[in-house]
């Protein structure tokens, strides 16, 4: 009979044991938190992000002040603010359920994306004109045109800016912005054709004479047409410089022309030809030397560097003498005269 009862007890503490046992897995099954599905890496224009969740939680805490979270149903949100810096950012979110179960879910957003090629200008004719440039942005972008003649479409990560014809007789200015989460930029606009910049001019320059301090002086310049896209350059009533215009208030003249000729009394021929002089005082009168002057929004010719000059640097420019119509340094008989610091107003 002992044995009876002895059987009885071991088998009722096994029994009592398997179901303690079956307990606990179950409290433990539950008490997890557990994800089912999330969206954690997030967008820097501040799209929300999800956690889904077996069973719901009462707390979701997040460690960062640019992360929001709320709890609906079996989700948390995640609700972040646009990150405007180019580098993206992390941190984490910690859920609790009402067992006190914790679970910690790292978050991350991407840093801004801009894409476009700073300092652009749309130098054009008079002509209607269109330019097409890439612009992308993981933010929001606003382009709009400062002028009714510029209209700007962007989509799919390109801009269009359409210029209107300029039938003004005068070269016009506008600009396109560009911004984007406190991205800012500019499209600077020209729109002229040759006959536009025909007329008088006032040249202001520092002259230069040997050893002696520049002196400032104002010479008169007058832009004259000639055929095709070439524009000549009447300084002092004297000489003749022959450019090219490039459109959008650029014209680009050669070194080393010839821009006066003289013959004296004895037959022998005189060539004055234009420099370029840098500002360590070199002279370049070879004709892939260029000097390039540009139409600025004030109405100034300005000088605009080009690197056709080996110290990449211009000073001014200058007129040089020489007794052969080859600019050879042998036949090189002196400086009439030299300029630096130089633009150009209309009269």
């Amino acid at each position: 009979m002992n044995k009876i009862y002895s059987a009885l007890a071991l088998m009722l503490v096994a029994f009592f044991a398997v179901a303690c046992s079956d307990k606990e897995n179950v409290e433990t099954t539950q008490t997890a938190v557990k994800v089912l599905k999330s969206q954690t890496y997030l967008t820097a224009n501040g799209d929300s992000g999800y956690i889904v969740l077996q069973a719901p939680v009462v707390k979701a805490e997040s460690h960062a002040e640019w992360l929001a979270t709320s709890i609906k149903g079996d989700s948390v949100y995640l609700i972040p603010q646009p990150n405007s810096a180019i580098t993206g950012r992390s941190t984490h979110v910690t859920l609790t359920n009402k067992q006190g179960a914790v679970a910690v879910v790292s978050v991350s957003q991407e840093g801004l994306i801009f894409e476009f090629k700073k300092g652009t200008e749309l130098l054009a004719l008079d002509a209607d004109t269109t330019a097409t440039y890439k612009l992308v942005s993981n933010l929001p972008i606003e382009v709009k045109a400062d002028k009714e003649w510029i209209s700007v479409n962007h989509k799919a990560g390109k801009l269009s800016v359409k210029l209107e014809k300029n039938t003004t007789g005068i070269p016009r200015f506008g600009h396109v912005l560009i911004e984007s989460k406190g991205i800012k930029d500019t499209i600077r606009v020209m729109q002229a054709d040759k006959d536009d910049l025909l007329g008088q001019y006032s040249l202001s320059t520092l002259k230069i004479a040997g050893t002696a301090k520049p002196t400032a002086v104002k010479l008169p310049i007058q832009f004259q047409d000639a055929k095709g896209d070439t524009i000549s350059m009447l300084i002092q009533n004297t000489y003749t410089l022959k450019g090219v215009y490039k459109g959008g208030g650029v014209i680009e003249f050669k070194m080393g022309q010839t821009i006066l000729t003289r013959t004296n009394a004895s037959g022998a021929t005189s060539y004055f030809k234009v420099a370029a002089l840098s500002k360590k005082g070199a002279m370049f009168y070879d004709s892939t030397a260029l000097l390039t002057i540009k139409l600025n929004e004030k109405g100034r010719f300005v000088f605009l560097e080009n690197g056709t000059v080996p110290d990449n640097i211009l000073g001014g420019w200058a007129i040089l003498l020489f007794k052969a119509e080859k600019a050879d340094p042998d036949d090189l008989a002196g400086v009439v005269e030299g300029y630096r610091s130089f633009y150009f107003t209309r009269n």
